[in-house]
């Protein structure tokens, strides 16, 4: 058995996953068109889970960043993300 060496106060938080209705919401708060949007959600890297799409915050930064026609409005923080409306 190989013992892992893991110091619990050096490890970061995981980052946070947003499903594809969530990312799409983000991104329009931002300005983002439909087209737009729609190219984000497809060419992404996201995970499937449980039924859902999920696209991790820090992904979705870098590809946002590496964007050329957004502007360069960064995506806030998980903490100061707008916040998603409750489910009907």
């Amino acid at each position: 058995m190989i013992a892992l060496n893991m110091d619990p106060d050096n490890i970061s938080p995981p980052s946070p996953s947003y499903t594809a209705a969530e990312t799409a919401r983000l991104l329009r708060t931002m300005g983002f068109n439909w087209l737009d949007i729609e190219f984000v959600l497809e060419l992404a890297p996201h995970e499937p889970r449980n039924g859902h799409m999920y696209y991790k915050h820090e992904v979705l930064e870098r590809f946002v960043g590496r964007a050329f026609w957004l502007t360069e409005t960064p995506l806030p923080e998980p903490h100061t993300a707008p916040p998603l409306p409750a489910a009907a």
